[in-house]
Formats: C-alpha cells, sequence, structure tokens
C-alpha cells in the first residue's frame, strides 16, 4: 500500500500528464500568423525587386529616399469571400505622416485595396508594390515598422483577417546617393497602357488638317 506521501506524488504526477496531455497538441496547432480560417497571406522583401526574402519580420537598414519593394500573396480557402488589404506604419494614422511613400503599387499606404467577392476557394491574388523612404522621414534615426492587414468577410457579420510585420526598418539618417524624385503611379498593371497626351494628339492632328486643306484647295483650282 502507498503512503500518503508517494499517493499524493503520484495524484500530481498523473495531474502534470493530463495537463500536457490537454496542452501540448493545443499548441502544436496554433494558426500560423500568415493563415486564418478564410484565408492565407504571406509577404516578401526585396531591395531590387528580384531577389526576396520572406518577411515577418524582415529588419533593413535603409537610407533616407532609398527604395525597396515588397510582395503580397492573399489564397481564399472558401467560395464568395469578399476581401480587402491595407498597408500601414506602426505609430501613424496616415500616408501624410508617414515615413513611406508608395512609387508603383495597385494601392497608396492607408488606401484600402478592395479585392471584392473572390466566388471560388484557393484563388490567388499577387500584388506588388516599389516603395521608398521618404526623404524628409520622420522616424530618420529610428525604426520604422511596415506591416500588412488582410481582411475576409463571410458575409456582413462574420469576418476574420490577418495582420504582421512585413519589415522592421531602420532609416538612416542619410539621404541616399541615388535618390531622385519619381512620380508616382499607384497601378502596376496600367503601366504599360499609355494614354495620349494633349500635345500628342495636337502632333497627329496637324498633319490631318493640313491633308485636308490641301484636298479643299485642290478641289477649288
Amino acid at each position: 500500500m502507498m503512503s500518503k506521501k508517494t499517493t499524493k506524488v503520484f495524484v500530481l504526477t498523473l495531474f502534470v500528464s493530463s495537463l500536457l496531455i490537454i496542452v501540448i497538441p493545443t499548441i502544436t496547432h496554433v494558426v500560423d500568423a500568415g493563415e486564418c480560417k478564410y484565408g492565407t497571406m504571406y509577404a516578401w522583401y526585396s531591395i531590387d525587386g528580384i531577389n526576396w526574402e520572406k518577411a515577418t519580420v524582415h529588419n533593413a537598414r535603409l537610407k533616407r529616399g532609398e527604395p525597396f519593394y515588397i510582395k503580397v500573396n492573399v489564397t481564399t480557402k472558401k467560395d464568395n469571400i469578399w476581401a480587402c488589404l491595407k498597408l500601414w506604419e506602426t505609430g501613424e494614422k496616415n500616408a501624410e505622416n508617414s515615413s513611406f511613400e508608395v512609387i508603383n503599387g495597385p494601392c497608396d499606404i492607408y488606401e484600402i485595396l478592395n479585392m471584392h467577392t473572390i466566388p471560388q476557394k484557393n484563388t490567388i491574388y499577387t500584388y506588388t508594390w516599389k516603395m521608398r523612404i521618404k526623404a524628409d522621414a520622420y522616424w530618420a534615426g529610428g525604426n520604422a515598422p511596415l506591416n500588412v492587414r488582410v481582411q475576409f468577410n463571410k458575409n456582413d457579420y462574420i469576418s476574420d483577417d490577418i495582420y504582421f510585420t512585413i519589415a522592421n526598418i531602420y532609416i538612416v539618417d542619410e539621404l541616399w546617393e541615388n535618390y531622385t524624385k519619381e512620380i508616382k503611379d499607384k497601378n502596376i498593371s496600367t503601366n504599360n497602357n499609355k494614354n495620349i497626351s494633349g500635345s500628342e494628339i495636337i502632333i497627329v492632328l496637324i498633319p490631318l488638317l493640313l491633308v485636308v486643306f490641301y484636298i479643299k484647295k485642290t478641289k477649288i483650282t
């Protein structure tokens, strides 16, 4: 027969073992940071747009005015899920005060990118931004975390989201040696669709008008 002390040790051991049996499976089945029940989101960081490193969290050192690239991949797990995406900076509330600016990309920082209702599960969306540190970044000499968030809505009442820091960037208080002012273009997909400017239209119209004038003058004479 076990003594009272042995019995207590046995009961305590049994309790701890039972607790571990319950807790360990729970720990091993924690949902990944880039995943929820309605979809997944993963992100990459690049300094040149060619060589990519998986984000969450990438630490980098960039000078004021220095560019970089980020890429975000969103996949749905269920049919008919509405989704939207947003980039933002920790500690700031709008694009004006942000340390970052978008040069090329599907949306600006703090602007909501509406992905609309996605009819089929396992649909993959990939978005790429070319960004840079603002030349007059307020947080020069400190860290500026760049974050991404995607929200999935099953309906008006049921939703889930994923958010994390893509890159924790230390801003070196020194202007990048190749810094030049570039025109912002918020839509990469329309970069190749050239719009005809007013001057181009005039250049095209002048020869046509001359031809018409010549024909009319020939008929009169």
